[in-house]
């Protein structure tokens, strides 16, 4: 399908949810009267726009044992 002039070029990606959280988001879409994707799109945007200003996240970034080590290596759990 060909894009208007005014599109950016974009890359489809797919994001597993856990049923609890795709309910929850499916609900407030509807409410809010917009898409689920639109939500995430907006929701990826913020994030990026708040790392980039330094502003730390309650999220942990890696899970435990995915830090590289002085190497570049993951650490292997014992």
């Amino acid at each position: 399908m060909k894009r208007s002039k005014g599109q950016k070029n974009s890359v489809r990606l797919s994001v597993t949810l856990d049923e609890g959280e795709y309910a929850e988001l499916s609900e407030l879409a509807a409410s809010l009267d917009l898409s689920a994707a639109w939500m995430i799109r907006r929701s990826v945007s913020e994030f990026i726009a708040r790392h980039r200003s330094g502003i730390e996240s309650d999220l942990p970034l890696r899970q435990p044992g995915d830090m590289p080590d002085d190497k570049g290596e993951k650490e292997k759990t014992k």
